[in-house]
Formats: structure tokens, C-alpha cells, sequence
């Protein structure tokens, strides 16, 4: 038996554990975010579980929650695990259902995405391998909350609600939005980097993260976001071998990064990198004043080099 004791179902102190289990700690958590408090207040494990055996919550403590949503924390709070409802059945509940969180966009004619949006997803096959490989190294640390019509439209075709898309599916919608089917099935591909048939959300973010539409304001912001995931020094500094060090940790491997990238660390290999180095890679002659012809060839250099 093991487990955090507030979150544990009646029978998992009894020492069974199933699928069920999981749908009662749910159950836990949506108490908690609709009251603020825990169901069952107890000092000891063994209170615990004499309490999810015997006793009902107070459900006065969630009286702001809809009724609906009351609905769906009781079916999950059932203390037998034979009648407590499914993960598939809380799914299908009227809380979400109310919610059209499942309301897929496929075939509507309403379009989900904005023109800028699905611009984005069309020039993909024309980014770099190094623009690409950046958009999902900043599509790990940038803040998902804003990008609504984005989110809303992953989750609409998540049928399976595992977070991630088939190529298939993605596809499919697309070419509902107007894309020529060729085209869509190629940004389809484009998008499942790692060649599974799956898109994860990491990479449909990274999909929409085009820095050639984006402001020189924007395209620094974002260019910045990555560059401190190497943990620059106080003189706004990295020392070469740190990045590939600090790439490693954020699960990418040698395979996952631009070849273009890794030349350009070896040429630098004997010093520190700054930010206007990382930016001139991606956007070059970002600078703000006219460089000289040393500094053209250099840049000219990375062009050709993530071309």
C-alpha cells in the first residue's frame, strides 16, 4: 500500500488498487478546486482511511460549483469502485459536454484558427531545420495559457484525450480549413517531428511559432526566452560547451539537433557565446547598425549554413 494519503480511495487502504482509484483521486483534486479545501481532514493515515470508508463529504464547501460539476464530483467520489464511474464516462459527464469540450471543428464552418495562425502552419515546410529546431526549444518554456484559439483547437481533436494528435486527424482538419490536401498532409508531417504518426502539443505549438512574421520586438522576445534556457552569466555570457550540456538536459539529443547548429558551436568551441551570436544565427543582419564585411561574410556564412 502506498500512496498520498488525502488523494487515496477506500479500497486502495484495504489493499487493492485498480483503474478506479485513479478516478477517485480526481475526484479529490475537482473537490479541491471547486471548494479550496480537501473532502476529508484527517491527522493520521489511519483516519484517513476511516473516513473515505465511512464518511460523505461536506459538499456544502463546494456550494459556488454548478451543478453540474457537483454532478461529476459525486460520480467520482463513489466509495465503491465497481460503481464509480469510468474515465471514459466521466468524459462523456454534462460538465464537459455543457462545455463542448469534445466539439471538434472538422468539417464546421467555423474556423477555429486566424489567418496569421494558419499562415504559420502553411510556411512550415519552408522554415530551416534551425528554425524549427528553435520554435520547439521555445515552445517548451512559453506560456500556453494566451494561445486560446490554439489550445482550443488541439483539444477539439484530441478525441482521446492523451495529448497528442494523429497525422491522420490533423490532417484531415486542415484540409477542412481550406489547405490543399497535399499541403495539409505535408505540414502533418512536418509537425510530427519525432516520425511516430503523433503530434504531442509541444510540437503543434512549435508549429505556429514563425519568427519570419513576427515583429523584430517579438522575434527578440522569444529569441531571448530560449537563449536564458542556457543560463547566460551576469555579463550575459555561455560558455560553448554549456549549451549542448543545457540541450541534453531538456531531453534532446546530438540526433535532435541541426547539424548546421553543432558545426556552428565547433567553430566556437574555444570561447563564450553571446546573445547577438545565438540571435545573428536565426535572423541574420538582426543588428542595428550596418556590420562590416567580416561580419557579412559570417552571417552570409549561417545563411547558407540553416539555408
Amino acid at each position: 500500500m502506498s500512496g498520498t494519503p488525502p488523494y487515496m480511495a477506500p479500497e486502495v487502504w484495504t489493499g487493492n488498487s485498480g483503474k478506479a482509484c485513479d478516478l477517485w483521486s480526481c475526484g479529490i483534486m475537482l473537490f479541491f478546486m471547486l471548494s479550496g479545501r480537501f473532502p476529508f481532514h484527517c491527522q493520521t493515515p489511519d483516519e484517513f482511511a476511516r473516513a473515505t470508508a465511512t464518511l460523505e463529504p461536506d459538499w456544502g464547501f463546494m456550494g459556488g460549483a454548478s451543478k453540474e460539476a457537483h454532478s461529476l464530483c459525486r460520480h467520482l467520489l463513489v466509495k465503491s469502485d465497481v460503481h464509480r464511474a469510468t474515465a471514459q464516462h466521466a468524459m462523456q459527464h454534462e460538465w464537459f459536454q455543457r462545455h463542448e469540450v469534445h466539439k471538434c471543428w472538422q468539417g464546421s464552418s467555423q474556423t477555429p484558427l486566424n489567418k496569421a495562425e494558419i499562415d504559420s502552419l502553411v510556411n512550415l515546410p519552408k522554415r530551416t531545420e534551425f528554425e524549427k529546431f528553435l520554435s520547439r526549444l521555445v515552445a517548451t518554456q512559453l506560456d500556453a495559457g494566451p494561445q486560446t484559439r490554439i489550445n482550443n483547437f488541439f483539444h477539439a481533436l484530441d478525441r482521446r484525450g492523451d495529448g497528442a494528435l494523429s497525422t491522420e486527424a490533423l490532417a484531415m482538419a486542415l484540409k477542412s480549413m481550406g489547405l490543399a490536401p497535399e499541403l495539409a498532409e505535408q505540414v502533418a508531417r512536418e509537425l510530427d517531428v519525432a516520425k511516430r504518426g503523433r503530434v504531442s502539443y509541444t510540437e503543434f505549438l512549435a508549429g505556429f511559432l514563425d519568427f519570419r512574421t513576427r515583429s523584430p520586438a517579438e522575434q527578440d522576445d522569444i529569441l531571448r526566452l530560449a537563449w536564458h534556457q542556457f543560463s547566460p552569466s551576469e555579463n550575459g555570457q555561455v560558455k560553448t560547451n554549456e549549451v549542448q550540456n543545457a540541450l541534453a538536459a531538456r531531453g534532446m539529443t546530438v540526433a535532435d539537433i541541426p547539424s548546421g547548429f553543432l558545426l556552428a558551436l565547433k567553430k566556437d568551441a574555444s570561447g563564450y557565446l553571446t546573445f547577438s551570436w545565438f540571435k545573428n544565427l536565426l535572423v541574420p543582419g538582426s543588428g542595428s547598425v550596418t556590420p562590416p564585411a567580416s561580419e557579412k561574410k559570417r552571417r552570409n556564412f549561417f545563411e547558407r549554413l540553416f539555408a
